[in-house]
């Protein structure tokens, strides 16, 4: 059975469809002040609910919105081996280490973001859509 989808993701899609710019300006600048004026937008013109599922939608946007910032950046500005760099210098905390490590499994737990991400790659078998959700997952 299909479900409709939240009023949270109706009212983003209407404020991107009424103002694609003025939504890109407060994505790409994600201060308190900008998150206000998100809510701001959901709660006035559109009256969504704040609840867990209103919340969650927020942050998944805002996720998903800066994995396409550094995709592109990936893309267009730094090399590959830059970027594979700096995946493999930020170690993870421990607990998270701990935490990916018994749910993906693996050889070992990943200490950095590049082994947490090569070993969702294995686990997608080469399909991008299973690589979001698991990366959306391990959040």
């Amino acid at each position: 059975m299909k479900t409709s989808p939240p009023a949270a993701a109706i009212a983003l899609a209407a404020l991107y469809a009424r103002d694609p710019q003025a939504l890109e300006q407060t994505f790409d600048h994600m201060t308190n002040r900008s998150l206000e004026r998100l809510d701001g937008w959901l709660q006035e013109d559109y009256n969504v609910p704040r609840n867990d599922q209103y919340f969650r939608l927020v942050a998944q946007a805002i996720a998903r919105r800066m994995a396409h910032k550094s995709l592109h950046k990936y893309k267009n500005i730094s090399p590959p081996e830059v970027v594979e760099a700096a995946l493999k210098f930020h170690r993870l905390p421990k607990s998270l280490q701990a935490e990916l490590g018994a749910k993906y499994g693996g050889d070992s737990q990943p200490t950095s973001w590049f082994l947490a991400l090569e070993r969702f790659k294995e686990l997608a078998s080469g399909d991008p859509s299973e690589l979001w959700k698991l990366v959306m997952r391990a959040q």
